[in-house]
């Protein structure tokens, strides 16, 4: 006799009629208007994705509690996706349609609720853990405890006349709590460049920097599933750079206002924190990793005095001739320089940050268990004019020196630098060139001081960051590209650098 073939979670009826809920409402986003497509459409995904997927991640934990956990979770998702489905009736999406869809909602809701109940009825694990337990979520780490006699029992049910003798606690506070006396949180500062969400010159725009943003977020993403607490600093050159040729392009053609560059780093910071952020939510959403991220548009304080200011170098924005360069030079007070015979360009300073302004903030979002976003592009760099009021001025910040700063005043356990190559090299592009696996702090100053290893407008920076993120307290600092960043902190790759 032909044995049917066993698939676990996918035999189950609730699994089924939840793949059914999914079918209608991605047929019913397909005729949404597309003003719809990131509101009630993308709600409507989530919700509707949230059912199966929460079944099938309940189906495999071990421990009743845990599962019925997921499948609780499942249930209010349905709910959701029904509420869904009556918005678009009202709203005048659908016709005629929102009978059959609640009728398929409370089937797929019925199945489940008599699955809750087997499963809570055959109360697997109990034998191992004992007959009064917590279960303390650590993100993917469960610990077993005690459930305190006589203390009150607090599973959410809708069947509170048959209350189980077990607790699932998973409450902040508690959640918290308990990571501080048992499993010490890491926090890491990941630097990653403004250059990585552009390939290459074929693929600039916005669309191309978001599916490059995606990648980066997949294995930061990673990262926060292994247990790390995250702050997220990036580069922005490139998109500075866009900002700028835009401004300018409107200003020559349509008399437009340009755009200051303290402004454009604002700009910047708001467009690529919201590419990682929503991706990241994304990748995070998809594991089932209920964790948020926000991004912070950061304000990074500067010496007015910093000797930068009397030397500006960096150059930005496009090429000028000569008579619009002195023109502005004499009309704006802008800093300009002849570039290798291209044409001519504007220069501004890159001063040292000294203190983060959102510093506060962004600790209270790492302390809530927020991924955080700031720091972008170095931070906005803002001078105390004397009055204590702060005040933007035109300037470029190092992202990794910011970075650095940011993870010394959070004291991080970590300090990753995301960037092109895989590991950091001496002698980089010459004969004798070695990989580097390891390097000390003193190691560290030794290569950057000989000055031969490291290049000014690329790695010296970042190892350089790295060097005053170690002589202030940090624990370990590594230098990898973003598709390595798991290998790395497992020790498989990239470049270790550690105090001495």
């Amino acid at each position: 006799m032909e044995q049917k073939e066993q698939r676990g979670f996918e035999d189950l009826e609730c699994y089924q009629l939840a793949l059914q809920v999914m079918r209608e409402a991605y047929r019913v986003i397909q005729t949404l208007p597309p003003e719809e497509k990131y509101s009630l459409g993308l709600q409507m995904r989530k919700a509707s994705t949230s059912v199966g997927f929460n079944i099938a991640e309940g189906y495999g934990r071990y421990h009743y509690l845990d599962s019925l956990r997921f499948f609780y979770i499942a249930r209010g998702s349905l709910d959701d996706t029904l509420s869904q489905f009556i918005a678009c009736d009202v709203l005048g999406y659908t016709k005629g349609e929102l009978p059959a869809q609640r009728q398929l909602c409370h089937s797929a809701l019925r199945s489940l609720n008599g699955y809750i109940r087997y499963v809570r009825g055959q109360q697997q694990g109990c034998q191992e853990y004992g007959d009064r337990v917590v279960v303390h979520e650590e993100g993917p780490i469960y610990a077993i405890t005690p459930f305190p006699i006589g203390s009150a029992e607090t599973e959410p049910t809708s069947q509170s006349s048959n209350l189980p003798t077990h607790q699932l606690t998973n409450l902040p506070s508690q959640r918290s709590t308990h990571m501080t006396q048992n499993t010490p949180r890491k926090v890491a500062v990941v630097a990653i460049g403004g250059n990585s969400l552009i390939k290459d010159t074929k693929h600039q725009s916005v669309e191309d920097q978001y599916e490059a943003a995606k990648e980066t977020t997949y294995h930061i993403a990673d990262m926060i599933e292994a247990g790390w607490e995250v702050a997220i600093g990036h580069g922005n050159g490139p998109q500075v750079g866009f900002i700028l040729r835009r401004s300018e392009i409107a200003a020559k053609v349509e008399g437009m206002h340009e755009v200051p560059l303290d402004v454009c780093g604002a700009d910047s910071q708001g467009a690529v924190g919201y590419a990682l952020q929503q991706t990241l939510q994304n990748w995070l959403f998809q594991r089932h990793i209920n964790k948020n991220v926000a991004t912070v548009i950061t304000q990074v304080l500067v010496d007015r005095n910093d000797p930068a200011f009397k030397n500006p170098s960096k150059p930005i924005g496009g090429f000028m001739g000569e008579a619009e360069a002195k023109r502005r030079e004499s009309e704006m007070s802008w800093s300009v320089v002849e570039d290798a015979g291209r044409g001519w360009r504007r220069v501004v300073a890159s001063p040292l940050p000294k203190e983060v302004v959102e510093l506060d903030t962004v600790k209270a979002l790492i302390n809530a268990g927020v991924v955080v976003i700031t720091v972008g592009g170095g931070g906005i760099p803002v001078i105390d004019p004397g009055d204590g009021n702060y005040q933007g001025t035109a300037a470029v910040i190092d992202k990794d020196y910011a970075s650095s700063l940011l993870a010394q005043s959070i004291h991080a356990d970590l300090f990753l630098i995301s960037t092109a190559v895989e590991k950091v090299a001496i002698n980089f592009g010459k004969p004798d060139q070695q990989w580097l696996d390891r390097m000390t702090l003193s190691e560290a100053k030794q290569y950057l001081a000989e000055g031969k290893h490291f290049a000014k407008g690329s790695m010296a920076p970042k190892v350089q960051a790295i060097i005053w993120y170690l002589e202030n307290g940090g624990k370990e600092a590594i230098i990898t590209n973003p598709e390595n960043i798991g290998r790395a902190l497992r020790g498989e790759t990239g470049t270790h650098i550690v105090a001495d």
